[in-house]
């Protein structure tokens, strides 16, 4: 009895899915590895209270309400918490000029990353690096709820690209592990006839 061999082998089938699988994964690990970069890069200060900033670099700053933080050791949860007569100001140090801090406003930009979760509230820009002094207060004079302002450079333009390349790569990588699969069942079915 002669057994035909039929042409191209099913492991065609593995070699897609095994594609599909590396390069979703590949994706969501690059993902991860930013956001986490992301994250961990943000000045954390405890409000209300006056706090130095260190500013590496020119351009638009957002800040976040870090409602889930850790800050010198100490856990921060105090939820979405009202926040509403929270005002910010922000100066560089030694000037008496007050730079504008506008609220978010727009969309709604938040993260989950670890024990870390936040929303952003506001926004300021700066001309030049340096050192800059915060101060958040409460309009009301209260001292309580303490949160955790978190505060970074607006990268979004840096990271919006890079999760559409994620996201794509992670699309093709599908899309060619479905086409693998159908062109080797379309010669497969062929071969047995």
């Amino acid at each position: 009895m002669n057994v035909r061999k039929i042409r191209p082998s099913w492991w065609w089938y593995v070699v897609s899915a095994a594609i599909a699988v590396v390069f979703a994964t590949a994706s969501l690990v690059f993902l991860a590895v930013l956001f986490v970069g992301e994250i961990s890069g943000f000045e954390r200060v405890v409000v209300p209270a006056t706090d130095k900033l260190e500013l590496s670099s020119a351009g638009e700053y957002m800040i976040f309400h870090e409602y889930d933080s850790v800050v010198g050791g100490k856990v921060f949860s105090t939820g979405q918490c009202d926040i509403s007569n929270l005002r910010c100001s922000v100066k560089k140090q030694g000037s008496k000029r007050e730079i504008g801090v506008s609220s978010f406003g727009g969309c709604s930009f938040s993260y989950e990353i670890g024990k870390r979760r936040g929303t952003a509230i506001s926004r300021f820009g700066i001309a030049e690096p340096g050192t800059y002094i915060l101060t958040g207060e409460y309009t009301d004079g209260s001292t309580e709820p303490r949160i955790v302002l978190s505060i970074k450079k607006n990268t979004l333009r840096k990271v919006v690209p890079a999760v559409c390349i994620a996201v794509a790569c992670a699309t093709l990588s599908i899309v060619n592990a479905v086409a693998i699969c159908a062109v080797v069942f379309i010669k497969r079915r062929k071969a047995k006839r």
